[in-house]
């Protein structure tokens, strides 16, 4: 069997190898992105908590409801991300537990033992996140 070699270009039909993204690049698209899911989530539950606390002409409302309802919309925005997050991390824990058993199986203990103690300690603080979004609430609304 012989093996034949072709460049690059050829192979490729005459495309140029594009550089690696910096992290500056993905972070200006993690940003935008985060921007636009936040944007949206508030755009789309605007409506029901203005028509809580909408009242009729000469009727004052105190401001205390408003920032409460809006108070209310933020601690709720995150909660399908929060879902997310939650129910992806044990199966991406258990395949980053398995990596990490092979690697000590193949004798790279000095890397495997990090990445499964990481990946344990990564699960249970995902599965905290509404502990802590409720301690934040709660030390906000002290304030």
């Amino acid at each position: 069997m012989k093996i034949e070699a072709i460049k690059y270009s050829d192979y490729m039909g005459g495309q140029s190898f594009q550089e690696r993204k910096t992290m500056k690049d993905i972070g200006s698209v993690i940003k935008k992105a985060g921007a636009a899911t936040a944007g949206a989530i508030m755009l789309a539950k605007t409506p029901l908590a203005l028509a809580a606390v909408e009242a009729p002409q000469g009727l004052s409302v105190p401001a205390t409801t408003v920032s409460g309802a809006v108070k209310q919309q933020v601690i709720h925005a995150f909660d399908p991300l929060v879902d997310l997050m939650m129910s992806l991390s044990l199966p991406i824990a258990s395949v980053i537990i398995t990596g990490a058993s092979l690697m000590i199986l193949m004798g790279f203990k000095e890397r495997g033992y990090p990445m499964m103690f990481s990946a344990s300690i990564g699960y249970c603080l995902v599965q905290l996140t509404p502990m802590f979004i409720k301690i934040l609430a709660g030390v906000g609304g002290a304030i």
